[in-house]
This record gives C-alpha cells, sequence and structure tokens, in this order.
C-alpha cells in the first residue's frame, strides 16, 4: 500500500474527516504559535494523492493520527537514524554549535 493510501485508511479507521483534521491542526498552529503545523484540506488531499508533505506537516499527521512522528516519516521513506550516516565527519573544537553567551545554562531561546 502507497504512503497516501495508508495515510487515508488510517483517517477513515479513526473517523476523522479532512475538515477535522484542518480544525486540529488550527488547534496546534495556535497552541504552538507557528502557522506552518497548519494542514490545509488542500494539502491533505495532496498527501492522500502522494505528495511528499513538509515534515512539520508530518508532524500534526503524527498528533492526530496518534502515530509516532518518525513512525509516520518511514512510511514517506524517511528514517531518522539513517541521518548519522550521511553526516560529514566532525571537529567538536571547531565545528560546536550550541548557546554562547548570557544564556549558556539556561534553554537556547530560538525565537
Amino acid at each position: 500500500m502507497d504512503s497516501g493510501s495508508w495515510i487515508r485508511k488510517l483517517r477513515e479507521e479513526r473517523f476523522l474527516k479532512p475538515t477535522g483534521l484542518e480544525r486540529l491542526s488550527r488547534a496546534i498552529a495556535e497552541a504552538t504559535g507557528n502557522p506552518d503545523f497548519y494542514l490545509a484540506h488542500g494539502s491533505l488531499a495532496d498527501i492522500e494523492a502522494e505528495a511528499s508533505p513538509a515534515s512539520i506537516n508530518v508532524f500534526s499527521l503524527s498528533c492526530f493520527l496518534r502515530i509516532p512522528y518518525d513512525d509516520l516519516l518511514r512510511v514517506f521513506g524517511v528514517n531518522l537514524h539513517d541521518a548519522a550516516q550521511f553526516a560529514p565527519p566532525t571537529d567538536p573544537k571547531r565545528d560546536f554549535i550550541g548557546p554562547t553567551g548570557p544564556w549558556e545554562n539556561r534553554p537556547f531561546p530560538f525565537r
């Protein structure tokens, strides 16, 4: 079964309508303050018709389909555990990416 058909089958088994998923994703977008989490009805139709979704849309799908995010990514051919094998070797002294400055011991401010 292809990924789009599988997503549609799960949605229908859970008695979720596209408009309901649209509302749920809007709630996620509002709760996070990030409009990118919103999954429009047309975007869901595209995903169910085999379009590759944005990873942020996969997050919204995983929430309302109750499927772990990394499991749902695998449906679309992405295995998070494979990422390490494609990463270039790093030099920790040169390539360190982390917070520096007055917030070093606090959560990093992303926004």
